[in-house]
């Protein structure tokens, strides 16, 4: 561990979800002499006692936690938070790990970028998966040539909104509520980054499918997303995305001439398909592949190392949400990029 990250630092973390619990807990294991203190707001529901004698301190205001000037805020409160929370930030810091997704809507999304262009700051998305074990070695992979040329992918994950965070009440949840910038689209786009990732860039949208039925929310949220996406090579896209499966699951397949690549997101096990349809475990991650993820994602942060496209790439993911919801409302393929008008 460098020196850097052995120094005895101050951090504030805003919002006691468990983003929040997950990215405190990672930098009390990679600072443990730190001052940590995390925001809970008073109207929060998030219970805490899974942070009892981690040495975090809660508060119910940040700003004397601000006016402090800490090493570095983590912003992981609810999307419709984001831009609110990092005005209020960049003062008094100006190095900000801001939980996925950048916003909960395009116009947010465009101010915070308008917000973060007046001030000298280092800003990461946390897109955490892009420092994970299992979608890393998936990359590798990707580039063994016997496996010939990529012709086509799916990336779907579903999970019944009840087993997601089992320490609060799953229908006042984040995910459930528009007013919190839930739903699926939105909680779950770490598949629509994954696909910048291993396939390609998304160029448009086609035979989108959207569903807000379900009981277990607001009712206005997006609780099961279906959609075709093209990328920028004309390459061909699945994906699914819902809170309503009562066995969970997540797998991202990629296709190729002579065979293919499966990877289990919720094992860390990636296979290969033989082009019998055999398969053979090819990789297994470690079992606190999660938790050292957001390791590996601060500490990378803190040493300046970061993915510096990282944040026009997480504005882009809102941008193709937006080009999802407009393909679902009017039943017509979409270009991501086409002047449309947020939804």
């Amino acid at each position: 561990m460098s020196s850097e990250l052995r120094d005895n630092k101050h951090f504030v973390v805003f919002g006691s979800g468990s983003a929040g619990r997950r990215h405190a807990r990672a930098l009390r294991r990679l600072f443990p002499e730190a001052r940590i203190q995390m925001v809970k707001r008073s109207s929060s529901l998030q219970p805490t006692q899974q942070l009892d004698g981690e040495g975090i301190e809660i508060v119910d205001q940040p700003i004397a936690a601000l006016g402090l000037r800490p090493d570095l805020v983590v912003i992981a409160s609810p999307a419709t938070m984001h831009a609110g929370d990092l005005q209020s930030a960049l003062p008094f810091c100006q190095k900000i790990l801001l939980e996925k997704p950048l916003a909960h809507n395009l116009a947010d999304a465009n101010l915070i970028l308008d917000t973060l262009h007046k001030f000298p700051s280092s800003v990461l998305v946390g897109y955490h998966l892009r420092f994970s074990e299992t979608p890393l070695k998936l990359l590798e992979l990707c580039s063994d040539a016997s496996l010939g040329d990529l012709r086509s992918a799916s990336f779907g994950y579903g999970q019944h909104l009840s087993l997601w965070r089992k320490d609060v009440v799953f229908r006042s949840s984040v995910t459930a509520r528009s007013d919190l910038g839930g739903g699926v689209l939105l909680e779950l786009s770490h598949e629509i980054d994954a696909i910048d990732m291993l396939v390609g860039k998304i160029a448009s949208i086609e035979n989108a499918q959207i569903s807000t039925d379900a009981s277990i929310t607001d009712g206005i949220v997006d609780t099961s997303v279906d959609a075709q996406l093209v990328t920028d090579s004309g390459l061909k896209v699945s994906l699914h995305l819902d809170m309503t499966s009562t066995t969970p699951w997540r797998s991202w397949e990629l296709q190729f001439s002579e065979g293919g690549l499966r990877a289990n997101l919720l094992t860390g096990e990636i296979f290969r398909v033989n082009s019998d349809k055999s398969e053979e475990l090819v990789f297994k991650a470690s079992d606190d592949e999660r938790d050292s993820a957001a390791r590996s994602q601060v500490s990378v942060f803190m040493a300046d190392s970061y993915l510096h496209d990282n944040l026009e790439q997480s504005h882009f993911v809102i941008r193709i949400i937006d080009a999802i919801r407009y393909s679902a409302e009017t039943h017509a393929s979409v270009v991501v990029d086409q002047d449309y008008g947020s939804m």
